[in-house]
Formats: structure tokens, sequence, C-alpha cells
């Protein structure tokens, strides 16, 4: 191809610089145009001959073209031999018949060559991207190639071509002494080169611009494009967003422009659907922006930038494929303009579930050999906008309708031309199956495929009296249509207590006894519950991936059919396998000791991003889930002692054991402090111990713990200091970070504190040296504290705690009284005498202070503390 392409740049380079030195006066560049000349003459006579390109259907046409060529490539050679015995009359009229029974049906025989043949491979070639957008196998590196060669070869053919009809034009033109445009040729030489612009107007391709289809507005996405003619030199690209009919629109002009039918190729005339922006490259800080002239500021904010219908781009030279392209790394979609309404959204209307379709619109002006510029267009691939508010909310309804319009869009339609076309139509089981497991394969990374017994349950859901209408295969199988996908079928009407091992099919496979009574109606596609399972692979934080490629996480299951693996076993077992529970989830069951097969309740995508599954299985595996969550509160040693064997009791009939090494006991008496056996198990008593998260200790004293939560918080600052203490951070990003994993750190279980003054000094120096380091602020440098608590305006830690302590007296105070909460708080020990000495700081003291009785104080009392 490297030879193909040197012919092709040099002949077209040869043909734009001569087109350029003609439009200049006659008298300075004269001798060089003619010298010029010669040396195209001489670049044809050394050329190799024109060669097909790689055709396999097109055999028939290019005989045709070679036909006519040679027998145009004779008659000029003869007429120029035998010039001087023809007189100009007779000659100007046999060139006439000649270009009208020879010339020009050559021409349009290579037109219909390169016209046929540039649509099969532009077609193939989207068909390969498309079906490396699904998942499927493909092979876009060798359709690009073929396309690639295909210009080489038609531009070098042409621009031959058209050396050898301008070499004997000019010819002509020396030895009659005749005006060029009286030459008959004359005019097919400029339609010959009109053919070939035309045939270029399809020339770029927009490779696969990201790996998910739905674009989010205001979110920043790269571009590129390339383009397919490697000799054509770009002056610009503009990139636009069409809707879908725009699209189509448009591909129905493009056609008639390669077949000759507007003369020269024109930049068609494109209605935007959505604005489009680019965020620039560099740019100066929020507060330090100026205006520029052409509107907006330069600020690195992707609100500060100028939305407009189409934006320019410019070209770019690509050392590697040695060819013009159009890149931009930020480019980013507004929302749709609102005073023109897109065509596609009254056609997904009319369909449920379909959102509007865009395409990316890429034009590039290159240089034409005719003089001034010409125009080749091309579509990107299809593609969603998703509104901003949805992004926050992943797994959401609408959501969840954008992926899958895509997925149908990509997986189900057909391909038109350039266009996609939605299909309404069915597809197989096996198809669908396919389509997924590519889907989960590029989407959530996972090498790992579902089994055929796990996507069974999956498809008995997909159908339901609703969308039953679908049609069937010859096997009985039923058919998907793009209603099945977002139609509620995953319905949960009742659900069953999560320890119930008699479970049915039609309680839809799954139980949760941690679900409201009002959420027991639940309703669900079945594709956004498999946008919900894909959370777990897409979020690190839930630990799914290793355990799905180790096998250990199993696939959809039917209840009965875990619950028929685990009694098979003899010793005790667990097993946990995805569920579409109230949306994803992962479902436990457990096999203990005495045979009882347990499910136990699922584990939301909100869990797992708290801890990872696999901690949750070591919690089961070890019944260390079943011990921490434990606390007995007795009054003498004796009933402690009975609570405990009754604990032990208890937890041995259902197959679980009590640690002893993780059991605390704590007592408020010096004397009674020897440790406690049961059952060979030795119990010991500590002066504190850590409990839900929090350091608790008798008598109670919280100084232990506000140093423990302070000590917690310089780890935190020492993990988060490379963006707490950055300059490139605006104050405002950091704050937010300090309040979200500083403070919420170091203020962790303040509600229940007893602070002292000394406590109460002790948050405030330490704050106040973590504010200093934000600033890079050292005490020499004598900053008062006012002042850096002016620019970092963060919340004062003792007044946060005095915040948190006020909302859960309200929260206290609402409760019944017979709650152990309420009941503790607001308990007197009137047999109980004070000791001497001075009195010990109490909860209430700080709430005292600030609003008097908290107890029987109004509501809006609390307003001053709780701002």
């Amino acid at each position: 191809m490297r030879g193909q392409r040197a012919y092709s740049n040099l002949a077209w380079m040869g043909l734009l610089v001569e087109s350029r030195l003609s439009q200049l006066p006659f008298d300075f560049v004269g001798p060089y145009v003619e010298r010029f000349d010669r040396i195209l003459t001489r670049f044809v006579e050394l050329a190799r001959p024109i060669r097909p390109p790689n055709l396999h259907e097109n055999v028939d046409e290019w005989t045709r073209f070679t036909n006519y060529y040679t027998s145009v490539t004779r008659t000029l050679s003869a007429t120029r031999k035998e010039k001087a015995k023809i007189p100009s009359k007779a000659m100007m009229e046999g060139l006439g018949m000649f270009c009208e029974k020879e010339l020009h049906p050559c021409i349009e025989s290579y037109r219909t060559l390169a016209y046929n043949h540039s649509n099969r491979l532009n077609a193939r070639l989207r068909r390969a991207e498309i079906d490396r957008l699904a998942g499927l196998p493909s092979d876009v590196d060798y359709f690009e190639n073929a396309a690639i060669a295909m210009y080489h070869n038609m531009m070098t053919t042409l621009c031959c071509f058209s050396i050898i009809i301008k070499d004997f034009r000019n010819d002509l033109h020396k030895f009659y002494r005749i005006h060029i445009d009286s030459i008959p040729v004359t005019e097919e030489h400029v339609y010959l080169l009109t053919t070939m612009e035309n045939l270029l107007c399809d020339c770029l391709f927009s490779p696969q611009l990201h790996m998910n289809p739905v674009l989010v507005t205001n979110n920043l996405f790269s571009f590129s494009c390339i383009s397919l003619a490697r000799s054509l030199l770009y002056k610009e690209f503009t990139v636009h967003v069409i809707s879908e009919e725009t699209a189509k629109e448009l591909q129905d002009q493009m056609g008639p422009i390669k077949l000759g039918s507007h003369g020269k190729g024109s930049q068609l005339k494109v209605t935007s659907a959505a604005l489009i922006a680019i965020k620039p490259v560099s740019g100066v800080k929020r507060n330090n922006a100026t205006v520029s002239p052409e509107g907006g500021n330069t600020a690195h904010k992707k609100s500060d930038v100028n939305s407009r219908e189409f934006v320019p781009l410019e070209p770019t030279f690509h050392e590697e494929k040695l060819c013009w392209t159009a890149n931009y790394p930020h480019l980013l979609c507004t929302t749709r303009q609102k005073d023109q309404e897109p065509k596609n959204m009254i056609l997904a209307s009319k369909n449920a579930g379909r959102r509007p379709i865009f395409y990316f619109f890429i034009c590039g002006a290159f240089y034409s050999t005719l003089g001034g510029v010409n125009y080749c267009q091309t579509f990107g691939q299809a593609f969603a906008i998703a509104t901003r508010r949805n992004q926050d909310c992943q797994v959401q309804r609408m959501t969840s309708s954008y992926t899958a319009t895509c997925f149908w869009m990509y997986g189900a339609s057909q391909l038109k031309g350039s266009i996609l076309d939605f299909s309404e139509g069915t597809i197989t089981w096996h198809r669908f199956k396919m389509l997924l497991q590519k889907h989960l394969r590029i989407a959530g990374e996972a090498d790992r495929e579902f089994s055929d017994d796990e996507l069974e349950m999956l498809q008995e859901k997909m159908h339901c009296t609703e969308c039953s209408d679908s049609g069937k295969e010859k096997d009985g199988t039923p058919l998907i249509a793009y209603k099945n996908l977002l139609c509620p079928h995953l319905r949960y009407e009742q659900c069953q207590p999560s320890t119930s091992t008699e479970v049915t099919d039609d309680d839809m496979n799954e139980s949760s006894n941690d679900t409201p009574a009002q959420a027991r109606d639940l309703r669900i596609s079945v594709w956004r519950g498999i946008l919900e399972i894909l959370q777990f692979f897409t979020d690190p934080k839930t630990g799914v991936p290793e355990l799905w490629e180790d096998g250990v996480l199993h696939g959809f299951n039917y209840v009965d059919v875990m619950t028929e693996r685990l009694s098979r076993l003899t010793n005790t077992s667990l097993a946990c396998y995805l569920s579409m529970s109230n949306g994803g989830a992962v479902c436990f069951v457990v096999r203990r000791r005495d045979g009882q097969i347990v499910h136990l309740d699922p584990i939301d995508l909100k869990k797992l991003q708290i801890k990872p599954l696999t901690e949750y299985l070591w919690d089961i595996g070890t019944d260390e889930k079943y011990a921490d969550d434990v606390a007995l509160v007795a009054k003498t040693r004796p009933e402690l002692e009975r609570m405990l064997r009754k604990l032990m009791d208890a937890c041995r009939r259902v197959g679980l054991e009590v640690n002893a090494t993780k059991t605390h006991l704590l007592t408020s008496c010096k004397t009674t402090r020897a440790p406690i056996t049961i059952q060979n198990l030795t119990f010991n008593f500590v002066d504190s111990t850590t409990y839900l998260g929090g350091r608790i200790s008798l008598p109670l004293d919280h100084t232990d713990e506000i140093e423990r939560r302070i000590r917690l918080g310089w780890l935190a600052w020492s993990k988060l200091s490379h963006l707490l203490s950055s300059r490139l951070l605006p104050m405002k990003t950091r704050r937010r970070l300090f309040e979200s994993c500083i403070t919420s750190t170091v203020l962790y279980g303040s509600e229940v504190w007893a602070l002292r003054s000394s406590d109460k000094e002790r948050l405030s120096i330490t704050q106040r040296k973590m504010e200093r380091k934000m600033l890079g602020v050292a005490l020499r440098d004598r900053w008062r504290n006012e002042r850096v608590r002016e620019i970092t305006k963060l919340r004062d830690w003792n007044r946060e705690a005095l915040r948190r302590k006020a909302r859960c007296a309200l929260k206290v105070r609402s409760m019944q009284m017979e709650q152990w909460t309420r009941a503790t708080t607001f308990w007197t020990p009137y047999n109980r005498k004070r000791p001497p000495g001075k009195p010990r700081v109490r909860w209430r003291d700080d709430l005292d202070r600030a609003i008097g009785n908290w107890w029987n104080t109004p509501h809006e009392d609390f307003a001053p503390i709780l701002i």
C-alpha cells in the first residue's frame, strides 16, 4: 500500500498545485506552469498501469471501465500524432463526438464502479464498528485498511486520467492556438475532477467514540475522526449533533452528490438537535477568570463555555496513520434546544420506553483541485443523551430506558447505509442471551459468563401477560421484543420471612424481611435489574468481580434449586448468588449443623459500598455477625452468667458458636472482676472495649474515645493531605472534602459525648492545626485563628458536636417512654447519693447551658443550635 499511497499523494498534490498556479497571472507563473505540466506528464509515464481495487462483486464493472479507458487512451494518442494533418474545425467536431461517445461514458462507468464499491466497503466498515461496540466479533482494522486502499486506488486512477486529458488539451492549445475553454475535452476534464471529488464526499470515518453510548449532558467526552482518503488536505472540520430523522434526510442527500446529480459537492444544511461546546485545554482559576471578547471567560468550569449548534475543529496530522484527523479530548453536549423539538422525540413517544437517538455529523472542508474548497461528510455512531439529573442515580428508571434503547439499537437493529434503523421486531432468546453476555463482559469487565442454568430463571421472567404477544420460535421458545426489556415483569407483591425454607417459585425467587410494608408491591423491569447487578461489577468497593471470576458467586438461581444443592451436603456450607430482589442484590444460603437451610437477608449495592462482599462472607462464616451485634445488660454477676448460658444454648441450636476471645465483659464494680467460665469457655473483664465503632468504658469516660477519634482523624488527614493542602483545588472543594472525611471521622459518635473544657480545647487545637496545614501557614507567620477560619470557613467542631447532640436530644424526646434509649436517658437513681467532690460532667450540661431544660423546651428554641 505504500507505493499506492505515494502515487496518490503525488498525483493529488500535483493537481492542487497546478490549480493554484493557473489562477495566478500568466506573466509571472507561465514558465513555472509549463515546467510543472511536463513534470506531471513525466509522472504519468513513469507511473504503473492502473490496477483494479480489491473487487469481489464488481468485476464486470471494472472490465467495462478498462475497455473504455483503453479505447480513450488509444484515441487520444492517435489524435496527437495526426493533429498536423487535421484542420482545427474538423478536429473540434471529432473531439466533440469522441467526448460524447467514449470519454463521458468512461468517466460514468468508473463513477458507477467506485460508487457501488465504496458503499459496500463503508457499510461493512460501519457494521464492523457496530459489532465491536456490541461486543461481537469484528475486524475493524481489516475493513478500514480496505477502504483506505480503495480511496488510494481511485485517486491514483482518476488523477492520472485527469493529467492525461489535461496534457492532451494543452497540446492542442499550443498547436492550434485555440482558447482552452473552446476545446471540448476541457469540459470533460472539469467533469472528471468533479466526479472524483464527489466520490470523496463520504471519505471520513469516526471510530469508536466511547464504550458507553449514553452521553450525559455537561459531561466531557473525547472525539475523534480520521480521513480514509489519506491524500486530502483539510482546512477545517465541523461537528454537529443531529437527530435520527435529520440523519436519514442527510444520508438521502449524500447519495445524489456521489452520483453527480448536484454538480460539485457542497456543504449540506444541517439542523442541530442539541447544543455542543468545547472545554478549553488551558485556562485559569475561576476567581481569576477574565471575560473574552467573543463572550464567556477562561475559567476551567464546564458551564462557563459557550454552547453552539456546531463546533469547529482544526485538522491535525496523525504521524502514525499519516493522515489528517479531527481530535478533541474535551467536548460536551448540553441540553437540547428549547425552540426545536427533534422529530425522533415524537417518534420515541409513540414507543413507550424508547429514548431519542442522536448522531454526530462531521463535515470536513478539503482543498479542491478546481479551486476553493469542497466538502466531505460522515456520521458518528448512534447515541442517546441523558440529562444531568439522571447521572446521580445511575440505575433509576429513566436511565435504564436510555441504556435499554442503545442496547437494543446496537444489538437488534438493522444498518441502512450509515444509519441504524431502530427495529420494532423481535429476536430469538439465543441472540438476546449472547448480546447480554457480551454487554456484561464489556460494561462489567467480567471474563466469566453466565451459564444456561443461571439464565433459565431470567428467560422465564422475560414474559408476562402484558407482553406475551411477541411470538414464539419453532420450538416454542418465546421471542424477545424491545418492550420485554422495560416491562415490569419482576413483581414482588408478597415478601416471605427471610428464615423461611418453604419458598415457592411464585415468590419470584427471593425473599427479604427488611422490605417495608409500603414497598411490597414493588415492580421493576428486567433491564433495570440487570443495570443494578452491573453496578456490582463496576464498583471496586463491592469486591464482587473477584468472587465472580473465582466461581464463588453464582448467577441467577431459584430458591428451591439452592436449597436442594445445599441439602445434598453433609457439612455446614454457605452459598451466595445474584438476585433481583428489590432490584440488584446478593443473596446468601446457609446450611447449619443441624441440617436446616436458612436464607439470609439480601445485600444491596448500598451495603456493599460500605463493606465488600468478602467481609460479609467472613462475618457469616465465622459467626462474627451474630456475636458483635449482641449486648447483654445485667445487674448482678449470677444474672450475667445465666444470660450468657442462655445465649450460648440458643446459638448452639441454630449451629452457631460464641467466640470467647471476641466477647468482652465490663463492670462498674471493682470487687467482682474475676473471669467467668461457662462450658469450658472463659470470658474476661476489660477496662474498655470498642462497640459499634465507639470506645466505651465503665465508669463512663469519653477522654480516651476523643483521643482515639483525633488519632483516626489524623490518619484520615494523612491519606488526603495531598488534596487538602493542594493549591490547585479551590477552597470550596477542599472544605467539602474536609467536612465529609475528616469531620465525620473525628465527630463520629459525638452525640453521646459529655465534653469537658479540656476535651473541647483538644478538639479546637486539632482543628486549627489542620486548618493551618490546609493553607500552608505556620505559627511563626503569626496568623490569628479568626483570619484562618475566615478563609477556610470550616464548621467549628465543638459547635458541630453540640448541633449533633441537639438533634439526638430531639429524637430521644420524641420516643416512647418504654423505649430503652429514652428510659435510660431520663432515669434518675434516687436511691443513690452523689459522691463527694466536684460533680462529673453530664451529657445534658451543654444543652442546659444553651437552651435550658431540653426535655420540655419548645422545638423552636433548638433552631439556633441546629443552624
